[in-house]
């Protein structure tokens, strides 16, 4: 077939098939125009949004983008049990939820920025002391914290110790855990952790033997401190080419950085419990296990986008056998009771025939040892009288139980208000039932 193109019009074998007008031909152009003049606009908005997000909204999106970001989690070693020679414990834990503040991660918070006011005027901003001030009022709804207070805390303590937590409340509920555990991941520094709290099932048995747990000293805690810097101050005075002997009681190199990783990893914090005295305080570093880290990378929302390496797991403490028997024990303190309750005051008479008690301790005290003669190991070690080792670790009622620890402690305000009266001077007793 022939196809004739004329004026517009199109012939098809000499026939009329088809009419094409001029001006649809000549509007090709105009819509071209117009697509482009979209993609310009489109472009121009890109370029706009840039500009605002590097020049007026950059601090607070930076911020954004951080939070919560990069975060390190201190994994606690659980403590070991304590137990008698028939594997009878003697100690256990119990799953307790604390509250704790890590101050290193809040200072990925910009401490000041500067904004715009409503006249467009350059004004500082605190930013860093907002939030913290933010956070307090946070805590403060969900656990009814004093939030003037809280925040002194934060900037006077938690501060000091950096990366390690500082502990703000312990026995949370489990509703509160869930709640401020999601709140976590998006306030930086909040942490809440599952630790065990030490209880004593066999309550007053043995308590002389086993000890007690109680906060650490300001002196335990800056000692510990104190031979960690001191030790390292070494290496790097070596790495200097420094001529140095050994600190004691090390006698090697290796032993020195050994003892260096240990106290890194009980890395203690000011409002810790430890071993008091006893098995407790004796083993300490034994029962009380190496403390693990990990360290994670979430996004804005809150999902783990990764794993750093270096994390380390927590590594419990190592479980104490005694020589001693549960039972025998007890069979020799309800003996101590029985010998204090049955034992009379001696009388003498005087030279004119008066006979007059001589005196004797209110609470008269005693001690049974029991040993296997062909092992040398101790069997029981009673001593009278007892204490109840909860006090210094349960807090259910805290004044009757501060009373408590007074009490057996014989503090001095104690034992004036027993000696006016005010509290009686309370002596066992034994339920033969």
């Amino acid at each position: 077939r022939r196809v004739l193109f004329r004026s517009g019009r199109i012939f098809i074998n000499g026939d009329l098939s088809l009419k094409v007008n001029d001006h649809n031909l000549k509007d090709i152009p105009d819509k071209a125009n117009k697509i482009l003049y979209a993609i310009l606009l489109i472009f121009a908005a890109f370029l706009l949004r840039i500009w605002l997000l590097q020049f007026h909204e950059y601090e607070e999106k930076k911020i954004e983008a951080r939070k919560p970001g990069k975060k390190t989690e201190i994994l606690h070693a659980n403590r070991a049990t304590i137990r008698d020679r028939y594997n009878e414990p003697f100690s256990l834990n119990k799953l307790n939820y604390e509250l704790s503040i890590v101050y290193s991660e809040m200072k990925e918070i910009p401490s000041t920025i500067w904004i715009k006011d409503e006249k467009g005027n350059k004004v500082k901003k605190q930013l860093r002391k907002e939030y913290i001030k933010n956070l307090s009022h946070l805590l403060h709804r969900h656990l009814g914290l004093d939030p003037e207070r809280l925040q002194d805390e934060i900037h006077a303590k938690a501060s000091l110790f950096n990366s390690l937590p500082y502990s703000i409340k312990s026995h949370l509920s489990e509703e509160q855990y869930l709640k401020l555990n999601l709140l976590s991941f998006f306030w930086p520094g909040l942490h809440v952790e599952r630790k065990a709290t030490r209880v004593y099932p066999q309550g007053k048995l043995a308590s002389h033997v086993i000890g007690a747990m109680g906060i650490i000293s300001k002196e335990e805690y800056e000692s510990r401190l104190l031979e960690r810097e001191e030790l390292k101050l070494f290496l790097e005075a070596l790495d200097l080419g420094a001529d140095l002997p050994l600190p004691e009681p090390h006698t090697s190199l290796s032993d020195v950085k050994r003892r260096i990783r240990e106290l890194d990893e009980l890395a203690y914090t000011s409002k810790e419990t430890v071993g008091k005295w006893g098995i407790e305080g004796q083993f300490e570093e034994v029962l009380r296990g190496k403390r693990g880290k990990i360290t994670t990378q979430y996004d804005n929302k809150g999902h783990l986008v990764m794993n750093y390496p270096g994390s380390r797991v927590a590594k419990s403490g190592e479980r104490l056998l005694l020589s001693l028997s549960k039972e025998l024990q007890d069979e020799a303190e309800r003996l101590l009771v029985l010998s204090e309750e049955t034992r009379e005051t001696k009388v003498k008479i005087d030279e004119k025939g008066t006979i007059k008690a001589e005196k004797t301790p209110f609470i008269k005290g005693g001690a049974i040892i029991a040993m296997d003669p062909n092992t040398g190991e101790i069997l029981a070690f009673a001593s009278y009288p007892g204490f109840d080792p909860n006090i210094f670790s349960e807090a259910s009622d805290k004044r009757s139980q501060q009373l408590e620890i007074k009490r057996v402690l014989e503090d001095t305000n104690s034992i004036d208000a027993i000696w006016n009266g005010i509290i009686p001077l309370k002596r066992e007793r034994y339920n033969q039932i």
